[in-house]
């Protein structure tokens, strides 16, 4: 099963993905689990920004590979902890207002 094929299918398919070695190790095979995610444009990128920002922490990156304009493979045994680092992020970039009154009187919450 190739992974267009598996991008096809939607979000939430697990798949697997190859990367053949080069020079000595030219005949080394990696396999790496991991399962289809589907996200917008906008929550692409912001996958991909948590992805480089655990990469700078000294953490294990969790995107494999790039599929399209609105499929990413991430590795399964990091999902839930991307998960809750995603919706943290959107907590943190989501504007409420504290107070209807407040809102009617223009002011804002920070």
């Amino acid at each position: 099963m190739d992974l267009a094929y598996l991008a096809q299918q939607g979000s939430g398919q697990q798949g697997y993905t190859t990367r053949q070695g080069t020079g000595f190790a030219r005949d080394k095979v990696e396999i790496t689990r991991g399962e289809i995610c589907f996200a917008d444009p906008a929550a692409k990128q912001l996958l991909i920004h948590l992805n480089k920002k655990r990469a700078e922490a000294g953490h294990e990156q969790f995107i494999v590979a790039d599929l399209d304009a609105e499929h990413l493979m991430v590795k399964a045994n990091v999902m839930e902890e991307v998960e809750k680092e995603f919706q943290a992020q959107l907590e943190e970039f989501t504007f409420r207002h504290t107070d209807e009154e407040e809102v009617k009187k223009g002011k804002t919450a920070a």
